[in-house]
């Protein structure tokens, strides 16, 4: 047999010590990395009991799975008996952040949120980002897809959403008799025709203009058909989720105002409930503020605009005729605080030192 020369086998040595070396760096590697994605723990959300009294409802929108959330832990001292998600519960509208269940995967692994999951029971509905395209209506191929992922996401909204239905629009009621509140979680997605392009825009922001077309549908009519039962039914208090905003019309992102037609529709038909017990919530904007607008000379109507958990704004100047003092630009999460001795209604918004920065409130 011939034999190696020194040089050669000095070589050989070498190629395999390093061969040794990467395999068990590699290993070291992987088992950092399976540890990294095991060491939180998931566990099963806190389940929503219909008959329990809720005193304090916390909300937010606009959560971002890949940014921090450390308002989460604000909002789970305040210790809410639930709290609503109204929309944009995670961001997958862009390349980067789909799929939609990666984007599920990473927020249910942000330890602020996986711990108020666990404790508090929630209830959500969908914007624009989570549905999987972003400005998106009906026109979304993504939709079937971000509805099943939605209802494993959310196990207590998956029980009274049908399968049968498109979208997911539900309605709760909680509470004992006499101390009742009806939940209502609108879907502004998955009915809503095309929007219309502003072709002589102001300025970059000027993006959308109202739509002089009374065909076109923001829930479809079948929800329509839906929701006007649901506003027959006999509740002590009333909470309606849009995952945009219904009362503020002076700005051209989405909103109701982009189908007056059907803005009017909605106001009409709340107003035509004469008793003055309902609350309008939403999110989207980025930003937080309070809006009212008179129905009738006795009747107002209040909306509080939570927005968002960890997606701010600097739109400072941004007009709103119906806002009651300034806009909120940094986090910010809702807290509607319910005295049913008294039937008094409280709703904040809250900062990340959990400090109240606008609040109105009124008898139900």
């Amino acid at each position: 047999m011939r034999k190696l020369n020194p040089p050669i086998c000095s070589l050989f040595l070498t190629l395999a010590l390093t061969l040794l070396v990467g395999c068990q760096s590699q290993s070291k590697q992987t088992d950092q990395t399976t540890q990294t994605t095991t060491s939180i723990t998931l566990t099963p959300p806190a389940e929503l009991n219909p008959a329990n009294l809720v005193r304090k409802i916390a909300f937010g929108s606009c959560a971002h799975q890949k940014k921090p959330e450390p308002i989460f832990k604000v909002i789970e001292d305040n210790q809410p008996d639930l709290y609503i998600g109204a929309g944009d519960n995670v961001y997958s509208s862009k390349p980067e952040d789909k799929p939609i269940s990666e984007a599920y995967r990473l927020q249910s692994r942000v330890p602020e949120y996986n711990s108020l999951r666990e404790k508090v029971p929630m209830l959500a509905t969908w914007d624009d980002h989570d549905y999987g395209l972003n400005d998106g209506g009906k026109e979304n191929p993504e939709k079937e897809v971000a509805k099943n992922l939605f209802l494993q996401h959310f196990p207590n909204d998956a029980k009274f959403i049908s399968t049968h239905q498109a979208g997911v629009y539900h309605s709760v009621i909680l509470g004992p008799s006499h101390s009742q509140v009806q939940v209502i979680l609108l879907d502004t997605r998955s009915y809503r025709d095309s929007l219309e392009k502003n072709p002589h825009p102001k300025h970059p922001l000027d993006i959308y203009q109202p739509t002089q077309d009374k065909t076109k549908s923001f829930l479809g009519e079948e929800q329509w058909k839906w929701l006007e039962d649901e506003l027959k039914k006999t509740v002590d208090l009333r909470i309606i989720v849009s995952s945009v905003q219904l009362i503020p019309d002076d700005h051209s992102f989405e909103k109701w105002g982009l189908f007056p037609h059907e803005r009017t529709r909605l106001l009409n038909l709340i107003q035509s409930l004469k008793k003055q017990n309902t609350l309008v919530i939403s999110g989207d904007r980025h930003l937080g503020e309070i809006s009212q607008i008179k129905l009738s000379p006795k009747h107002t109507l209040t909306e509080i605009t939570a927005s968002g958990i960890n997606r701010t704004s600097t739109l400072a100047d941004e007009k709103n005729r119906y806002r009651l003092g300034s806009n909120y630009l940094k986090e910010n999460f809702g807290l509607i605080e319910i005295d049913w001795r008294s039937r008094k209604l409280i709703a904040s918004l809250k900062n990340l030192s959990n400090e109240t920065v606008q609040k109105v409130e009124f008898k139900f």
